[in-house]
């Protein structure tokens, strides 16, 4: 400023061409806050949805080892099954042989 304490054209200019730059400024960083609000509603959003499907395959891994211990148990019990016929048929075999068939 001028050493009278009045402004000169200079000045003005100058204190315009900052006003502008604060303004060109503040209207960037008012976007970019917009912005980056969108992209974190939308990673919250993403998370939402990653739990709902988390909660799903959870539900459906449950149902299939509950598959998985039934068919063992079948499994279990056809191999004791197989295991009786074998001895029925082995003890059946020998009562032939010894003619008690």
């Amino acid at each position: 400023m001028a050493e009278q304490g009045f402004a000169t054209k200079q000045d003005i200019k100058e204190f315009s061409k900052e006003i502008a730059e604060d303004f060109r400024f503040g209207v960037v960083a008012e976007g970019l806050g917009d912005k980056i609000q969108i992209v974190a509603e939308g990673h919250r959003m993403l998370a939402e949805k990653m739990e709902r499907m988390e909660e799903r395959l959870d539900a459906k891994i449950a149902g299939v080892e509950y598959k998985v211990d039934r068919l063992d148990t079948k499994i279990d019990k056809l191999g004791l099954d197989l295991i009786e016929h074998r001895h029925n048929t082995e003890v059946h075999n020998i009562n032939i042989k010894k003619g008690k068939g």
